[in-house]
């Protein structure tokens, strides 16, 4: 429902619309700073980061709660990837990605501040990254993306 013409009636019902202007009470424009005072802008912001990541610990807390035959849970052979796709006026700078379950090909219970800059895109690690979630779920490929972002997979040491 992110995208949707539904999403504003989907925060809503979570108590997220509190931006006053309802033609840019919208994710996006309340990202650059449309739809009410800077006050009410920041609130609508955080609480559908509060709500995204509610979603995410229900799926997550879901997945670990069914055992696998073959032992460990579902979560542990999962990956379960949140990524921020829209920030402050559209600045790389404050994005991230979250994985979960890491199915063995990630390692865990670790933060990693992964920087670099390709050309003018300044989040190649983006690429990287899902090149990577691409090569654990079996596809091999080299790169993800446009060929002016090819850094092929994210380096072998932040991998388990």
């Amino acid at each position: 429902p992110l995208y949707s013409s539904a999403a504003s009636d989907v925060y809503k019902r979570q108590g997220l619309n509190t931006l006053g202007n309802k033609v840019n009470a919208t994710w996006h424009s309340a990202t650059h700073d449309k739809g009410g005072s800077g006050a009410d802008v920041s609130a609508f912001i955080r609480g559908v980061q509060k709500y995204r990541c509610k979603m995410y610990l229900d799926l997550i807390n879901e997945l670990n709660s069914f055992d696998e035959p073959t032992g460990g849970t579902l979560l542990d052979s999962s990956i379960v990837h949140w990524y921020v796709e829209i920030s402050k006026d559209h600045k790389v700078s404050d994005l991230f990605n979250l994985i979960a379950g890491g199915a063995g090909h990630f390692k865990m219970g670790k933060q990693f501040i992964v920087g670099g800059k390709t050309g003018d895109n300044a989040n190649a690690t983006q690429n990287m990254l899902l090149t990577s979630i691409a090569n654990a779920m079996g596809l091999p490929i080299q790169n993800f993306g446009e060929a002016k972002y090819h850094n092929g997979p994210v380096p072998n040491k932040y991998l388990a």
